[in-house]
C-alpha cells in the first residue's frame, strides 16, 4: 500500500493517539468489549460543518477491542449500518495520518463518503474515499462500481486519490482492468487489506 506503510505520517498518528488511548482505556475501565458494545459506541468526534460534510477531529475507534471482535467473528463489520461503515473509513484516514478528514452526508455525497487531506512540507494529497459495507462471498464491488468511482475521481483535478474500501472483496477482473491506475491513482481495499490496517492500528 502506498501511502498505509510509510513513517512520514508518524508524528500526526501520535499527536492523535491520545484520542484513541482514552477510547481504549474506557473499554476496559467499563468493561465494554463484547461485539454489542462496539456497535454502539462513538467512532469519531465531529467538528465544525462544512459545505463537503462534517469534519472529523478524532477518532475514537478502540482498535484492539474492534480487531478482536473481527477475529472472533469475520463478518462483525456487516452488523454496522452503511453509514457507520463510513464513519470507520473516516477514523481509519484521519489515524493514518490525514490531516484534514470530512465525512461527507449520507444522500447527495457526489459518490465519495469520505474526503481527506494530506499536508506533507509543502506539498498536499487528496483523497476521495468510498466505503461499501457488502456480505462476502457473494456480494462482491463489481466493475461498474469501480468505474463510477474512477469518473469521480477523475471530475476533480484536485483529488491525488481514490481508495475503496469494502468489507468483502472485488468481481473477477477488476484489478485487471484499473491496473494502470493502482496503485498511484486508485487503491482497493478489501476486507483482508482492511483487517490488516486494523491490526496495525491496534499495534499488533
Amino acid at each position: 500500500m502506498s501511502w498505509f506503510g510509510g513513517n512520514w505520517w508518524a508524528s500526526k498518528w501520535f499527536r492523535d493517539a491520545h484520542a484513541r488511548g482514552l477510547a481504549e482505556a474506557f473499554v476496559y475501565a467499563v468493561g465494554i468489549s463484547g461485539p454489542s458494545e462496539l456497535l454502539r459506541q462513538p467512532l469519531i468526534e465531529f467538528g465544525a460543518k462544512v459545505p463537503e460534510g462534517r469534519i472529523v477531529i478524532a477518532s475514537l475507534v478502540p482498535y484492539a477491542a474492534l480487531l478482536r471482535a473481527i477475529e472472533e467473528n469475520l463478518s462483525f463489520l456487516l452488523q454496522f449500518d452503511w453509514r457507520r461503515f463510513e464513519e470507520l473509513t473516516a477514523a481509519l484516514l484521519r489515524d493514518e495520518g490525514f490531516d484534514e478528514v470530512i465525512l461527507t452526508p449520507p444522500s447527495g455525497d457526489g459518490g465519495r463518503d469520505v474526503i481527506a487531506v494530506l499536508h506533507h512540507g509543502d506539498y498536499r494529497f487528496k483523497v476521495f474515499g468510498q466505503a461499501k459495507r457488502y456480505g462476502p462471498p457473494n456480494h462482491r464491488v463489481s466493475a461498474d462500481e469501480v468505474r463510477a468511482f474512477c469518473h469521480v475521481i477523475d471530475d476533480d483535478v484536485s483529488v491525488s486519490k481514490g481508495i475503496i474500501t469494502t468489507t468483502s472483496s472485488f468481481a473477477p477482473g477488476v484489478r485487471n482492468e484499473f491496473a494502470s491506475r493502482i496503485p498511484t491513482r486508485l487503491e482497493l481495499q478489501d476486507g483482508v487489506a482492511l483487517r490488516e490496517r486494523i491490526r496495525k492500528l491496534a499495534g499488533l
